[in-house]
């Protein structure tokens, strides 16, 4: 009896590190239809503080 007890034990802690693995990836990975609109990183200058360039 002991011997099942130890398989359904260790069915069990496969399916969790398995159940685990997948939500990871699952933070990972961006929604569905969000990387239609995906923000930059760097947030853009407010008008009239970008530096004119002039050609020489």
């Amino acid at each position: 009896m002991s011997e099942r007890t130890g398989n359904s034990k260790t069915t069990w802690i496969i399916i969790a590190v398995v159940a685990i693995v997948v939500m990871l990836f699952a933070g990972l990975l961006p929604l569905p239809g969000q990387k239609d609109n995906v923000t930059p990183h760097v947030q853009p200058s407010p008008p009239g503080t970008q530096p004119q360039v002039e050609a020489p």
